[in-house]
């Protein structure tokens, strides 16, 4: 009796350890895996997001073609010269051109006659007169931040310079990605969903959230205030401002706000022409801002989404600007994506909860899949 107890507790202690340090090498295993993973993650996710959205294009051509493999290689190296490669020029020129507009900011901020042609319209001078203190504070506010701006941009474009063979390296593993993504899509995401504890057509779901709300994000949110960028730009290379590719990204970035928009770069800077005495070009200024910059978001984003995402367009906005906090740039996708799966996964909780009818599985949505079966 006494052996057979021992010999229990002996075999359950046994257990007990081989199941600790099998857990413990699972642990360290996934630890060294996400060092591995970690420097890539960046590269993968832009990559995701570009095959993502042009992926019914490529299924179109790869049918014509029949080749996953050749078609896969023409779209990536489309991809990297038509996507990848601009953008790393676009950046180059930006940093450039904040590095330039720095002396030109702290010259005009100290020269003490900039204050005073406000004075000289009378417009200007009755909100001088009736809020001069609110009016120096929010001058000293708007120097704080143009310089911060300036400044900051110009220590990323030497850090850029200094890690030039990084960024070379992070396109090239986009463009590897990429490839890899058209050509075995179907497969991996295939791989992925034996993972997710649900059934498949629950995984086509939100399959079909995830694409829509890439849509809604691409046409909605991103490619509007790309657009308004652009004109904001164009704008202030016609009057012959300076520094037009930085202003109009600073449009386009503020365009992402629900609230103010565009118009809180271009608004003042046409305030500030009228005030040094350059009124044509400040009346052009405020002309081209209203009809051809912040206009654009009224009525072409609801043309571009229109049809695309069944989600509250305000959502897809707190999505965006939330992932921006969180995760910088690329939060403009990753935020609303993750609102699109949180809100399937509850929408999953509560049918749990309150089934109607659990042995009927729903019919199958008619919009365009995300990744289609593997064209043979």
């Amino acid at each position: 009796m006494a052996d057979r107890l021992r010999r229990r507790f002996f075999m359950k202690s046994r257990k007990i350890v081989v199941t600790s340090l099998t857990a413990s090498l699972l642990v360290l295993l996934f630890y060294l895996l996400a060092k591995i993973l970690i420097p890539f993650i960046q590269s993968f996710l832009w990559a995701s997001i570009i095959v993502i959205l042009s992926w019914p294009l490529y299924e179109k051509v790869c049918c014509k073609v029949k080749s996953r493999s050749f078609t896969a290689l023409l779209f990536t190296a489309l991809m990297l010269i038509f996507i990848l490669l601009p953008f790393a020029y676009f950046v180059t020129h930006l940093v450039n051109e904040a590095t330039d507009l720095y002396p030109v900011v702290e010259k005009t901020l100290k020269d003490p006659n900039w204050q005073e042609n406000f004075k000289r319209h009378k417009t200007l001078a009755f909100v001088i007169d009736q809020g001069k203190p609110i009016l120096e504070k929010l001058n000293i506010e708007i120097s704080q931040i143009v310089s911060t701006v300036s400044r900051k941009t110009a220590a990323i474009a030497g850090a850029i310079f200094k890690n030039s063979f990084i960024v070379l390296f992070r396109i090239f593993m986009t463009a590897i990605f990429i490839f890899m993504l058209y050509r075995d899509g179907p497969k991996i995401l295939d791989g992925l969903r034996t993972f997710i504890p649900l059934p498949n057509w629950r995984c086509r779901q939100m399959e079909q959230d995830i694409y829509r709300m890439l849509q809604a994000i691409f046409f909605g949110v991103f490619f509007t205030a790309i657009v308004q960028g652009i004109m904001g730009g164009i704008g202030f290379a016609i009057l012959g401002l300076p520094s037009p590719l930085f202003f109009g990204t600073l449009m386009a970035f503020f365009a992402l706000f629900p609230v103010g928009g565009a118009a809180l770069v271009w608004l003042p800077g046409a305030v500030i022409l009228l005030a040094t005495g350059s009124v044509t070009k400040g009346v052009i200024l405020a002309i081209w801002g209203g009809i051809l910059v912040s206009s654009l978001d009224n009525f072409l984003r609801p043309i571009l989404i229109s049809g695309r995402s069944k989600f509250p367009l305000i959502l897809v906005f707190i999505g965006a600007l939330g992932g921006i906090m969180a995760f910088g740039f690329m939060g403009i996708f990753v935020g609303p994506i993750v609102l699109a799966i949180t809100g399937r996964i509850l929408l999953v909780f509560e049918e749990i909860l309150h089934p109607q009818h659990p042995d009927d599985e729903p019919e199958e949505e008619t919009t365009e899949p995300v990744v289609s079966k593997e064209t043979t």
